[in-house]
């Protein structure tokens, strides 16, 4: 599954996540994994700004972003390991199972 069909099609899964990412951690938030993707300073300060959440407005861009928008499941899991947070590890691994 693609990051971009979560997006689109599980919009409360999404809030699961932003509730996590949208406080500051010592192993990251929102702001450490755009930054992770590649997203240029600039840009990742502009989802700050944004009335749906940072973490919302940081997955919406990658819906449609070159190089983000097939980003699979998976590939994201390796990032919030990378980031050192299980606790988006174990969300992550919950959904797959439940469908």
């Amino acid at each position: 599954m693609k990051v971009s069909d979560l997006v689109s099609g599980d919009p409360k899964f999404i809030k699961l996540l932003s509730l996590k990412l949208d406080m500051e951690s010592s192993t990251g938030n929102w702001r450490s994994l755009a930054a992770e993707f590649g997203i240029r300073k600039q840009k990742i300060e502009q989802f700050g700004l944004r009335g749906s959440g940072p973490t919302g407005a940081l997955f919406s861009y990658m819906r449609t972003a070159e190089g983000l928008h097939d980003l699979t499941m998976e590939q994201l899991r390796s990032h919030f390991l990378e980031m050192e947070r299980k606790d988006l590890v174990n969300l992550l691994d919950k959904r797959k199972f439940q469908g």
